[in-house]
């Protein structure tokens, strides 16, 4: 039973992880700027920072944050705030020059793709209301753990599919890359804005 319920949690997983959202917008506009290789610490990154976010809600803690109006405010505060940031910068970004370390850039992209994975608090919602359709009291710790493992694994997995899949049309968009990181920015300032509309709601 629960390796039926695995693979449909897969499938959906899939689609969440590939639809339009900060961490698609921040590995496309990562991947034009670093190449593939240098994509892959950023996607482990995203992958991690999603992960904390799944762990939260396999332990059980999702419904207790989520009802506590302070943590709701400051998490969606602080995400919006973080990603209305990313997003100004990538808006007001110059000409690109790669100066750095390739072992920094590295490091930086982890945490890079960390930040904007752990910073979507629609993630932990949509992680608490998928799991709840297939995590019961019945569920080991062991099953648990290994949801836990395969959700960032599947995460990694798509987003690195999804920089194979452009590779083809890389050389052709770093001419506009200007043009694109303008278009990734203002995509996530207008979410960042939104979840701070959002906070504002709250009250």
């Amino acid at each position: 039973m629960f390796i039926d319920n695995f693979w449909q949690l897969t499938g959906i997983l899939i689609l969440a992880v590939l639809s339009p959202g900060p961490s698609f917008v921040g590995v496309t506009r990562y991947f034009l700027r670093y190449g593939f290789q240098k994509t892959l610490a950023f996607n482990a990154g995203i992958a991690f920072g999603e992960g904390m976010l799944s762990a939260i809600v396999l332990l059980g803690l999702s419904s207790f944050l989520l009802d506590h109006f302070w943590f709701n405010v400051c998490f969606y505060a602080l995400s919006g705030f973080y990603l209305s940031y990313i997003g100004f910068q990538m808006i007001k970004a110059g000409k690109f020059k790669m100066e750095e370390k390739p072992i920094s850039k590295k490091i930086k992209g982890f945490w890079s793709g960390m930040s904007i994975g752990a910073s979507n608090p629609k993630s932990m919602v949509f992680d608490a209301a998928l799991f709840s359709n297939f995590i019961t009291a019945d569920t080991s710790l062991v099953q648990k753990f290994s949801t836990w493992i395969w959700v960032m694994f599947v995460t990694f997995s798509c987003f690195t599919f999804l920089c194979l899949a452009f590779s083809t049309y890389r050389d052709k968009l770093l001419n506009k890359l200007i043009y694109v990181e303008r278009i990734c920015g203002t995509a996530l300032l207008f979410l960042g804005i939104q979840l701070l509309y959002k906070t504002i709601l709250l009250f």
